[in-house]
């Protein structure tokens, strides 16, 4: 049997096991600095996909750092926080299928490489978002954020502004969208069809609470 010391281990398991062992390669080439703690994490992610969603984070995580010229801070590294922050971070993101959402969890690791002053559980607190939105409420956050155009008018309402930024989502979605993110507490916009002022319609900037302006700042990177 398969099970018995010393038996010859099924071709499933080698490719596993091969694929596991590129992902650490990966890993230790890329960001050498996680080698230390990310050797012993491996064990935890039991199928192929999730190794490939491993290596994938890996990948955008090194491109944020080259990006952005993160000096990483190695003592911070080598921490019960940041291990605790990392592990958990690579939990979600092996099991999260959107891209984007991944590429938001290699930019919060580099952010946190490149930061890591702020408060433990605040950056919990961030994860724990990270984890419940979808790449809509990504898109509609960095909607709200932008800024805003020439003025068109005289007057207008937030969700037109919205609806302009957004032509590939319905009014719908976007409705739901700044909803669930009004209860998250990232977004304070009540308001989106009421008529306001071109400006006022214009500048949605204010609708991120300060809450909702640190976890954009920790997920979505410098643009």
């Amino acid at each position: 049997m398969d099970d018995e010391v010393g038996a010859p281990k099924s071709p499933m398991v080698r490719d596993h096991a091969q694929t596991a062992l590129e992902v650490a390669a990966l890993a230790s080439s890329l960001v050498p600095v996680l080698g230390g703690v990310f050797g012993g994490l491996l064990s935890g992610f039991a199928t192929d996909r999730k190794l490939k969603r491993l290596a994938d984070l890996i990948e955008k995580l090194a491109a944020e750092i080259d990006s952005r010229g993160v000096v990483v801070d190695e003592s911070y590294i080598r921490t019960e926080d940041f291990g605790d922050l990392f592990e958990r971070t690579l939990q979600q993101a092996t099991q999260e299928r959107s891209e984007e959402k991944r590429r938001r969890y290699a930019a919060f690791l580099a952010t946190d490489m490149a930061n890591p002053g702020t408060v433990y559980e605040r950056k919990l607190d961030f994860l724990r978002t990270l984890e419940v939105i979808q790449p809509i409420h990504l898109l509609v956050l960095r909607a709200i954020a932008a800024p805003p155009m020439a003025d068109a008018g005289s007057f207008g309402t937030q969700l037109n502004t919205l609806r302009g930024r957004l032509p590939g989502s319905t009014e719908q979605q976007i409705v739901e969208a700044v909803g669930n993110l009004n209860d998250l507490r990232v977004t304070s916009l009540n308001s989106l069809r009421a008529m306001v002022t071109a400006r006022g319609a214009a500048d949605l900037r204010g609708g991120l609470t300060a809450y909702g302006e640190e976890f954009m700042e920790y997920v979505d990177g410098p643009q």
